[in-house]
């Protein structure tokens, strides 16, 4: 004798739909709890063994591996276990084959791994997009900086560095005069003006031939040294700090798109884990197989 006591026959009435909401929205929180702790387990780890002193402690590529892995490995296990609540908490309806029954269930278990990745992302548009942004305007977010705090009239500091070596004295170069008050611009006006300069120029990419001279004469004035060797050492410390913005900027821009890239291939990991991990909790769920053997 056949029992039918859970078939659905149809056009009987039940209207209920195929989709259940809570097995869906159980299987998304469990995921996000499980990857919230991990992910908070796995910084405690990062921050002993990282350090921020060059020569200790474990190596930054080192670091960037093991931190890559490690959130592979939680964003998978984290879909696995809601898809798998998903998938042994679903109704199961008894008009469909077996096979047609699994996939249901792995459809739960996509549709579970879609709200979960949602809602992270509604969670973290505004860190994403700042992270782009500063991906690509790294050097023209900070000539801007510069710059503002240099109209308000507050000294940026942006380039101190850069300014210290413009007007560091040469060896043998006579001292320049004391300026007199009102005899012209003090030193620490030079300074804030030649700051400005580095500033926009960087923003631009570049400090065009007029600007390089008028601080090489600036640099000459302020140092003692020979005008044409104020224009070398000016020329040599622009070039290399350009130079230098325009590497860390693309830096930053390769690695924005290696996370964009790492992102997705986890996050399409990820749904084949949820689906595969919802059968199989469907497959459970129809088998009554016990997990309780497993915790004791």
């Amino acid at each position: 004798m056949v029992d039918t006591t859970n078939v659905v026959v149809a056009g009987s009435g039940n209207n209920r739909s195929y989709i259940d909401w809570p097995a869906i929205i159980a299987g998304a929180v469990l995921a996000t709890a499980i990857s919230f702790i991990l992910f908070t387990f796995g910084s405690a780890i990062g921050l002993g063994i990282v350090s921020p002193y060059r020569g200790s402690a474990v190596p930054p590529m080192a670091a960037v591996i093991l931190s890559a892995v490690w959130v592979v490995f939680v964003a998978t296990s984290s879909f696995m276990a809601g898809g798998y609540l998903t998938g042994r908490m679903r109704h199961r309806f008894y008009d469909a084959s077996e096979g047609e029954s699994n996939i249901r269930d792995g459809a739960h278990g996509l549709i579970m791994w879609a709200l979960a990745v949602l809602l992270g992302a509604a969670l973290a548009v505004g860190s994403l997009a700042s992270l782009a942004r500063a991906g690509s305007t790294v050097a023209a977010g900070a000539a801007a900086g510069a710059a503002g705090g240099a109209a308000a009239g507050e000294q940026s500091g942006s380039f101190d560095l850069v300014t210290d070596a413009l007007f560091r004295p040469a060896a043998n170069a006579t001292p320049p005069a004391p300026t007199q008050e009102g005899a012209g611009p003090s030193r620490g006006e030079t300074r804030d003006e030649v700051d400005r300069m580095l500033a926009r120029g960087i923003a631009r990419g570049e400090i065009v031939a007029d600007d390089r001279k008028y601080v090489a004469q600036l640099v000459a004035r302020e140092t003692g040294m020979p005008e044409a060797e104020a224009e070398a050492r000016v020329n040599t410390i622009i070039d290399k700090t350009i130079a230098d913005a325009k590497r860390a900027a693309d830096i930053a821009r390769k690695t924005a798109i290696l996370v964009a890239c790492l992102t997705a291939t986890t996050l399409l990991v990820c749904g084949v884990a949820a689906y595969w991990s919802a059968t199989r909790g469907g497959d459970h769920r129809d088998n009554a197989r016990d997990l309780g053997p497993m915790w004791s």
